[in-house]
Parts: C-alpha cells; structure tokens; sequence
C-alpha cells in the first residue's frame, strides 16, 4: 500500500506540472485527464483494483494510528530522495 501511494503522490506533483490553461494564470490546476490515466495506471502495474484500493484506503481512515504508520514510509521514502541530492 505504501508504494502505491508513493506513485500517487508522485502522479499528483506531476498533474500539477501539466495544469491547464486558467483564466487567472496565478490559479494552478490540474491536469485531471492525465491524473485520471496515471491512476489507471499506478493500480494496474501494481495488479490492485479501483474497489479494493478504495477500500483499503477507507480501512486506513478508520485506523488512524495504522494510517500514520503508513505515511511514515511514505515520506521516509520522499526523505531518503532528497538526501540523494
């Protein structure tokens, strides 16, 4: 699960590079039809499907402490790239 959301937090960063235009070149938006297809993307390369990824993620929301627990490798793993630097 942590690997899954470590790609969707990098898909995330990415869809807000790739912003569409705006009216209001200050207000930044993402590319939600890129997003969409990184989604797609992220659970098939790690054979998970929509549903079971909703729900798992639902789980983690009524455990907190698991939940936090599992962030905590998360942002280790961001941590650990920017001591590549």
């Amino acid at each position: 699960m942590a690997q899954i959301l470590i790609d969707i937090h990098l898909a995330e960063a990415y869809a807000g590079i790739l912003t569409k235009d705006s009216v209001h070149a200050a207000v930044k938006v993402k590319n939600m039809d890129s997003l969409a297809v990184y989604y797609k993307e992220i659970l098939q390369k790690h054979q998970v499907k929509p549903d079971s990824f909703d729900s798992a993620f639902k789980w983690y929301r009524y455990h907190p402490a698991l939940m936090d627990s599992l962030y905590e490798r998360v942002v280790a793993h961001f941590d650990s790239l920017q001591m590549i630097k």
